[in-house]
């Protein structure tokens, strides 16, 4: 190769490397990132028997924020009795399968760090995140929860709940995906906080609803958060 062609190829990758640059990440627009509202969708308030926007003082159930995502449908957030959070979010809304044979089960210790980016709620001690992409069909549902006293309490073809003094959790739907939902706890000297997650399937529409103390003092009762949708 001679020096002249040799300089020619260099010119065009420079040029290559900044046309690059320029294209931009479209996952990185300011346009994808989140945005709040001070609404609720028309389905969580009929899941939380709620008549209208947005509190229900008869549960203790009052609105924080719902925060809006072009990769995924709303993330709507609730204080329940002051000491808990409510987070409410629709999966899938043409969802025919069984919970009780589409969800598997797993309790070990994971390691949370994705090569991803997720939005993140840091309200309580625990980090809950949404990967910030969109999420695949969930024709199957991974579940593992790593902590105390971790029980299922119950699992059938319309609902899926489980309880756990939980130090860390993952969603997903893919077993070789990264997690589409993860939480754990934000200091690694914290006690295990009092978490339960419901996978809720009413007329087609899958709902997934997680309710936690807001710190790892605050204890929960099992079957709380089924209480809240009966």
């Amino acid at each position: 190769m001679t020096y002249r062609k040799s300089k020619e190829l260099l010119k065009i990758g420079i040029c290559l490397i900044f046309f690059c640059i320029g294209c931009g990440n479209p996952e990185t627009k300011d346009s994808d990132f989140s945005s709040f509202a001070n609404t609720v969708p028309n389905d969580y308030l009929q899941l939380l028997h709620i008549n209208k926007c947005c509190d229900n003082h008869e549960k203790n159930i009052v609105f924080h924020k719902t925060t809006m995502n072009k990769y995924r449908k709303p993330i709507s957030c609730f204080f329940f009795a002051k000491d808990y959070y409510l987070q409410v979010y629709m999966v899938d809304s043409l969802f025919t399968g069984s919970l009780k044979n589409v969800i598997k089960e797993s309790y070990s210790d994971t390691n949370m760090y994705f090569y991803t980016t997720y939005l993140t709620d840091n309200i309580t001690d625990m980090s809950f995140n949404y990967k910030h992409t969109k999420p695949e069909v969930p024709k199957r549902i991974f579940i593992n929860i790593n902590g105390i006293d971790t029980k299922t309490e119950q699992k059938d073809d319309t609902t899926a709940c489980y309880y756990s003094r939980c130090t860390n959790f993952w969603i997903k739907y893919n077993p070789k995906e990264v997690s589409d939902v993860f939480g754990n706890l934000k200091n690694s000297t914290q006690s295990p906080i009092s978490l339960e997650i419901l996978f809720l399937k009413r007329k087609n529409k899958l709902f997934l609803l997680m309710l936690s103390g807001v710190n790892s003092s605050i204890s929960l009762n099992k079957g709380v958060l089924q209480s809240i949708v009966e």
